[in-house]
């Protein structure tokens, strides 16, 4: 009955908050769109008004949605290098506990081992969860950037095709040209 309700000397524990907040961390950098920021809302919709012209705008705006698009997609990809460095300190962890599984010399010291191997699922679940957030949001950014090039294209087209009749001087204006 003492060997059976021997504790585990030492659990084996990753550090999931630390990991966590290197991910979130990461994947925000130069204009990306992170999941992690606050504002993501109000970012989004000053990056990507939707349909709309501004003559003088166009290409400075058109740099900002690639590089947003871009940055976001370098910090999903710096979250997956971030996920292969862990991989390491993530494998002894469970080196460990194969350790204590295979030497442990009562029930409670089992049942010790078997949490700790329940509690590293859970913080797997958790950095897979990370990494899929980061990846639908650099997929979204995407869509975003090629969604409003081709709104304030069509923004434009209308815009030029839209002539207004003749004023009192009798002459023709064309929106978009001066």
């Amino acid at each position: 009955m003492i060997l059976n309700s021997t504790p585990l000397n030492g659990h084996v524990f990753g550090a999931i908050s630390n990991d966590i907040g290197q991910l979130a961390s990461i994947v925000q950098g130069g204009r990306a769109l992170a999941y992690s920021m606050g504002n993501l809302d109000a970012v989004f919709r000053s990056t990507y008004p939707g349909y709309a012209y501004n003559a003088n705008a166009y290409y400075a705006n058109y740099r900002n949605w690639s590089q947003t698009s871009m940055d976001t997609t370098l910090g999903v990809l710096r979250a997956a290098g971030l996920q292969g460095q862990q991989l390491a300190s993530e494998q002894g962890a469970i080196t460990g506990l194969r350790y204590i599984l295979a030497n442990s010399n009562g029930r409670l010291m089992a049942l010790h081992a078997m949490g700790d191997i329940a509690e590293q699922q859970v913080e797997q679940l958790q950095k897979l969860r990370e990494l899929m957030i980061a990846d639908m949001s650099s997929k979204q950014a995407y869509q975003a950037t090629v969604i409003q090039q081709q709104a304030a294209q069509e923004a434009a087209t209308e815009r030029f095709f839209k002539w207004l009749p003749a004023g009192s001087d009798h002459q023709t204006f064309q929106p978009g040209w001066k």
